[in-house]
């Protein structure tokens, strides 16, 4: 039996999108679990997603606007914060997403998480799996990725991504990003490398690793991000990526109403 691992699958390259090609960083995503474990467990980025009380789309604007994590959420004071957590990104450009299945160092206990994303299929670049030991079971998470606080520039005490806001302005505390050994460039150039990559909405990310992926930002709405291990999804392990027009983003609630 031969394991190929899912980003070593090949497209039709006639079947491949040649903007996905184009320079772009990437947006991380912490898949883990936080908090109380009966009511908060599941989260993205330290966040537990609760659904809006009306679908976003009869409101995009507010829900684009959308404070969550930065207001209400204080994670000096709370292990997770609960809300409705938006995700913004622009029209028509090049979209790269890291799926990072966190876990601590120390951990050996997990699970992988199938991350579903609704309104785009996507390309998968990469998966980076976790280091194993010599029977194959789990030694330690991947290190590819790194969690810093920003001010020091030292390690996060939690593998989240935390802001703040001050005086409307906000700022990132702490934050995922590629460690130095494996930057954005390196990415870019195994990307080149795997010229016509497999198109899925739905992609397995390993206990501890990572999978890169990358879509054209072509379809306005308001779209669900989330793990499709149900219990997962309904616990909180989810988000809502913002994908609007700008004549949505910059008119008033009445004027939205009018339209």
């Amino acid at each position: 039996m031969k394991c190929v691992n899912v980003d070593e699958f090949r497209s039709s390259f006639y079947h491949v999108d040649p903007r996905i090609y184009g320079y772009t960083t990437a947006k991380f995503y912490g898949f883990g679990f936080d908090g109380d474990a009966s009511t908060s467990a599941s989260s993205v980025d330290g966040v537990n997603f609760r659904f809006p009380p009306n679908p976003p789309f009869i409101d995009p604007l507010r829900y684009h606007l959308a404070t969550c994590p930065g207001v209400g959420c204080d994670h000096n004071k709370l292990d997770c914060c609960s809300c409705t957590s938006v995700t913004h990104i622009v029209l028509d450009r090049v979209v790269e997403f890291a799926f990072v299945n966190r876990v601590a160092s120390d951990s050996r206990f997990g699970s992988p998480h199938p991350i579903h994303m609704h309104g785009h299929s996507f390309y998968v670049v990469k998966v980076g799996y976790p280091s194993y030991d010599e029977n194959g079971k789990f030694a330690g998470p991947n290190d590819d990725i790194e969690c810093i606080v920003q001010s020091t520039k030292s390690s996060c005490s939690k593998f989240i991504t935390i802001e703040s806001e001050v005086d409307g302005k906000k700022t990132v505390i702490q934050r995922l990003q590629w460690r130095k050994s494996h930057s954005q460039n390196v990415t870019i150039a195994e990307f080149n490398k795997n010229n016509a990559p497999i198109r899925k909405d739905t992609v397995i990310v390993p206990f501890g690793g990572y999978v890169v992926v990358r879509f054209i930002s072509d379809n306005e709405g308001l779209w669900f991000l989330h793990c499709h291990i149900e219990p997962h999804q309904l616990q909180g392990m989810a988000a809502v990526i913002s994908e609007l027009k700008p004549y949505i983003l910059t008119t008033t609630d009445e004027e939205m109403y009018s339209l």
